[in-house]
């Protein structure tokens, strides 16, 4: 069981910081995924392959979080259960790059994302089938907004779509929606950069044999791979990994799943200021319902405080 009780909220009231904390950790980690796009095609710009930039994203972050690793100390000694827990976290990420990177071979970008945040919807669902954690009515409504904001933000237009790019980017959404799930159930008394670190690692050996990069060694020598790998590397793994460590166990999945799509608005306003791509008056009114979808359901704080949540 998800541990989204009166125990685990008593505990986020005698934190100094306590809830707020959490959310403003887990927003920051949404708004860093919202870096990775821009980033990412500013990448391909410079001809480095998708392979080697979603490869030379991990070492970067393993750095970190090993040196963070050594200045730290767990509260606990993690269980076999914690790392097979913390493995597939990782595998599951490493799994949303797969997906969804090889979707948008498929489809244009807007609908590509567009897919991805599909997890709006799927995470309370799968935490009310799993746990019987249903959202609250508010939140109910802002998962409602984000999915109206999502298809304006996006640009769906009408045709239809390649039904391989098509179940790519839901199976990203789904494994992107998992993976929030599953960093709630992660002991919070283990030390966040440690259980980042058996993460990566789990996911760098995935995309590893996925990708096979000896195949192609030329770009590991080449500076442009590492630059932008390792930018993409910190906003995509680094912060966003250990902020929703921290943050996830302490917040219910479906508040999670509202903060964490921070990520789209802030891909599409990035888009138009570093990448001038041009975007549609339909598209901020998108922005703008997504925010406010975001704020709904964030709204019963103090409720959440005081009786189970979900």
């Amino acid at each position: 069981m998800l541990g989204f009780s009166k125990t685990r909220y008593a505990h986020c009231q005698g934190d100094p910081f306590g809830m707020p904390l959490y959310i403003i950790l887990m927003l920051m980690a949404g708004i860093s995924y919202g870096l990775v796009t821009p980033l990412a095609k500013l990448g391909i710009v410079h001809d480095v392959p998708v392979a080697w930039l979603t490869l030379a994203q991990y070492p970067v972050s393993l750095i970190i979080f090993h040196f963070g690793k050594t200045m730290t100390s767990s509260k606990v000694i993690p269980r076999w259960q914690d790392h097979l827990t913390m493995i597939a976290i990782g595998a599951l990420g490493a799994g949303v790059s797969l997906t969804y990177y090889r979707s948008l071979t498929f489809l244009p970008g807007s609908i590509g994302i567009v897919l991805l945040f599909q997890f709006t919807w799927m995470l309370p669902l799968l935490s009310g089938l799993l746990h019987h954690h249903w959202p609250t009515r508010c939140q109910r409504y802002g998962i409602a907004a984000v999915l109206a904001g999502t298809f304006l933000a996006g640009g769906i237009v009408r045709g239809s779509l390649p039904l391989e790019g098509f179940a790519l980017g839901l199976a990203s959404a789904l494994l992107y929606a998992l993976t929030l799930l599953l960093s709630g159930r992660i002991n919070a008394a283990i030390s966040p950069w440690y259980r980042s670190e058996i993460s990566l690692a789990s996911g760098l050996l995935l995309i590893s044999i996925a990708y096979q990069p000896w195949h192609n060694l030329q770009w590991a020598i080449d500076p442009s791979t590492w630059v932008w790998g390792s930018l993409m590397g910190l906003f995509s793994q680094a912060i966003p990994l250990l902020f929703t460590y921290i943050s996830a166990p302490q917040l219910p999945p479906a508040l999670t799943g509202m903060l964490a799509s921070s990520e789209l608005p802030v891909a599409v306003i990035l888009s138009a200021v570093w990448l001038n791509e041009t975007v549609s008056i339909w598209r901020w009114i998108g922005v703008a319902i997504i925010l406010a979808g975001i704020l709904i359901g964030s709204v019963p704080l103090k409720r959440l405080k005081h009786t189970s949540p979900l």
